[in-house]
């Protein structure tokens, strides 16, 4: 071979080297995460606490690493014949449909739980949150259903606390009934997890109630009889003077004065101070409930004609 030759296939051999460098891509790895699925548990048993997601290791070209999606990348757990107890079981991976990438669960066994599933019915009880809109006041609320059925692993049952379904106050209009997801909480008023609820929702009926209106009224005492003969009552004070009074619009509007229970002052011939209860109209209320009533008794003098 002569010398030119040999030169020109060194610089074929060159030119084709870097040619098949380009072409020959970069190996690279990327971890993921993937879903775990847990499939064939037999009926009547749980896992109280199941691992939801694992990490895998993803190897091959730096162009198909990049490109993969990792939600097409499956993980399953096989639990045919599982029994109640702790088990150990073998991730199965499974590839997206026609990828040369190499896939390894960084775990490839996971321990488990095993127990059997148990059943509770609870009350639900009504959590209000926020502040009524203008002009009203929340005063409780009921669910139907009243109860509702949970599932469970036996050891997570006893926790539950309370079966609750929130009611947001702050948009809500009188006449309305709106519907809430069931919550699970337990004494530290944390989730209860793992658990199924039949129903999962309930439809909650709400009291709205118009707020009570508030006015300052006059005491008017109610008196009963006459003072002994030859006395009258020259005078008298009462303690407050004014009540506020709470109730219905409807009932304290062009209300200007509350009256008294009766105060008795047949066969008095003396000053007496007495404690009165306020006579009250239905469904209103007073800041205080009682008066002190101060009674001045003179005796009568006769004056010459």
């Amino acid at each position: 071979m002569t010398f030119g030759k040999f030169a020109l296939f060194l610089g074929s051999l060159a030119i084709a080297l870097l040619m098949w460098l380009q072409v020959v891509e970069k190996v690279s790895t990327k971890a993921i995460t993937v879903s775990l699925e847990l499939t064939g548990l037999p009926r009547g048993l749980v896992i109280p606490y199941p691992q939801e997601y694992i990490n895998v290791t993803v190897r091959g070209s730096n162009s198909e690493v990049s490109r993969l999606d990792p939600s097409l990348v499956k993980a399953r757990i096989n639990l045919s014949g599982a029994k109640p107890g702790q088990v150990d079981k073998r991730v199965i991976l499974q590839p997206p449909p026609g990828t040369r990438l190499e896939f390894t669960a960084n775990t490839p066994q996971i321990r488990l739980i095993i127990e059997r599933e148990a059943e509770i019915e609870m009350p639900v009880t009504v959590i209000p949150q926020g502040v009524p809109i203008d002009g009203y006041v929340y005063n409780g609320a009921t669910t139907f259903p009243r109860t509702v059925k949970v599932m469970g692993a036996e050891s997570l049952l006893p926790r539950i606390s309370q079966a609750q379904a929130v009611l947001n106050l702050v948009s809500l209009q009188p006449g309305d009934a709106p519907s809430a997801e069931i919550r699970l909480i337990d004494n530290e008023n944390q989730p209860v997890p793992s658990t199924r609820i039949i129903p999962d929702r309930v439809a909650i009926t709400p009291s709205l109630e118009l707020a009570p209106s508030a006015r300052r009224v006059l005491v008017v005492p109610t008196f009963v009889g006459q003072p002994r003969f030859g006395y009258q009552v020259r005078n008298y004070t009462i303690e407050p003077p004014q009540v506020e009074l709470r109730g219905p619009s409807a009932v304290l509007s062009g209300r200007l004065t509350v009256e008294t229970e009766p105060l008795t002052l047949t066969g008095l011939n003396e000053s007496r101070t007495r404690t009165v209860p306020l006579r009250l109209p239905t469904g209103v209320t007073a800041d205080v409930r009682e008066v002190t009533i101060t009674l001045e008794i003179v005796a009568v003098r006769s004056g010459n004609p």
